[in-house]
Formats: structure tokens, C-alpha cells, sequence
């Protein structure tokens, strides 16, 4: 069979009452790093966060939860227990899941 290919700039969609979503709201620096990695989140929708670090197999690394957020959030990561290569980060802010990912040098 056939089927159709469409491409979304910017890609969102709905599942299980969860919008995904790649923003310009999660920044993640220095990216490619080395050891320490800085999260910034701009325009929070929800005053609790959660951020979650995965490897490559979806094992969950690291997982932080933050309450009392208003409006930003910044936070470290210090992977240097951990080999090179990339690891994603899922954002939960409310109802808005956004991923990210990071490469370690």
C-alpha cells in the first residue's frame, strides 16, 4: 500500500489528555557537554514540574519533581556517573509534555 507522509514545523499532538509538544520554552546547555548539564524552562504552565532524564533504552536515570514554580525553572543535571552519548529529557508541566535531549561528550 501507499500512505502520505505530512512534515509539521512544529510538531504537536494529543494523546491520552497530554499535549507533546518541542518548544523553544526548554532550553538545555551546554549541549553537547561534558559532565553538568543546565535545564531552563521558560513560560511554565503548571506551578508543579516533574524532569526526567532517560537513556537511550528508556531507563529512567534521573527524575526530579519541583512545586511552588512560577513561571521559570532552572535546574542542573550532573551526569558524570554516567557514559558519553545521548539521553533524552521529558518535561511534565501540567498538561504540556515536552522533550529534549542532550548529548554527553
Amino acid at each position: 500500500g501507499t500512505f502520505d507522509l505530512i512534515l509539521n514545523k512544529n510538531p504537536v499532538g494529543i494523546e491520552d489528555d497530554f499535549i507533546y509538544q518541542k518548544s523553544s520554552s526548554l532550553s538545555i546547555f551546554p549541549n553537547p557537554g561534558k559532565d553538568i548539564f543546565n535545564l531552563r524552562l521558560e513560560n511554565a504552565e503548571s506551578s508543579t514540574i516533574d524532569v526526567i532524564l532517560y537513556n537511550l533504552s528508556g531507563q529512567i536515570l534521573k527524575q526530579k519533581h519541583f512545586e511552588g514554580i512560577s513561571e521559570s525553572l532552572f535546574t542542573r543535571f550532573d551526569l558524570s556517573e554516567h557514559p558519553g552519548g545521548v539521553y533524552h529529557i521529558r518535561v511534565l508541566d501540567g498538561d504540556r509534555i515536552i522533550d529534549g535531549k542532550l548529548v554527553k561528550r
